[in-house]
């Protein structure tokens, strides 16, 4: 790992870049009143967490900081463990794509069909309209043929046919991610969130009495 091959005099550069970062003075008046009220909001009234913190990175030793990582962030830890939320699309697997990609296909369709089409034509007539795969790209895919060949009726039913079943089997050769077992479904965002365990309310870590003592 990178720690691994960093150097004691690197790590302790790296260090000290980091405690310079932390005790930089607000730049103006808004960043420190934000810095402030942040401990105030929070209800610790931590306002020497800076001061705290930089004294606490000062013990941390290239060791101690090698083995936090190979315990609670590498991979392959057995004792390793993240959070990994997946959302669900409430639309549905019919997706748009994007002109270019379908423009392209229906082209090599319509030549393989035997029909004499330029791909230009197609680009300008679908360049101001939304594909979707379904029926409306069916739809559109009728009214060029319509416009731009002399053929049947009939014949234009059977190409809009092929096309359907294209679609249908390049749609069912897209992978469907599914969850493992193990993983919770949240359906209900507010009645899960109900069911969390309350954590304590926010306690000072230095009451108020103590800072005006101090004034």
């Amino acid at each position: 790992t990178i720690i691994e091959e960093m150097s004691e005099e690197e790590y302790q550069k790296q260090v000290q870049s980091l405690i310079t970062k932390k005790l930089e003075k607000p730049k103006n008046l808004t960043q420190e009143a934000r810095r402030y009220w942040g401990h105030i909001d929070s209800g610790y009234y931590n306002f020497d967490q800076v001061e705290k913190d930089v004294s606490e990175i000062r013990k941390i030793t290239k060791s101690d900081l090698l083995e936090f990582y190979k315990t609670l962030i590498c991979p392959s830890s057995p004792v390793q463990r993240k959070l990994s939320v997946h959302m669900r699309s409430q639309k549905s697997a019919q997706t748009k794509r994007s002109v270019q990609i379908e423009i392209n296909d229906l082209h090599t369709f319509l030549i393989e069909q035997g029909l004499n089409i330029k791909v230009e034509e197609l680009t300008t007539f679908f360049s101001s309209k939304e594909l979707i795969n379904g029926p409306k790209l069916e739809d559109l895919l009728r009214e060029f043929l319509v416009e731009h060949n002399k053929l049947k009726k009939d014949e234009i039913e059977d190409l809009i046919k092929n096309v359907t079943k294209l679609n249908s089997e390049k749609d069912e050769g897209d992978p469907k991610l599914e969850m493992d077992q193990e993983n919770e479904l949240i359906e209900d965002v507010i009645a899960w969130k109900r069911n969390m365990k309350l954590g304590p309310a926010a306690v000072p870590v230095v009451y108020f009495s103590e800072f005006v003592s101090k004034l």
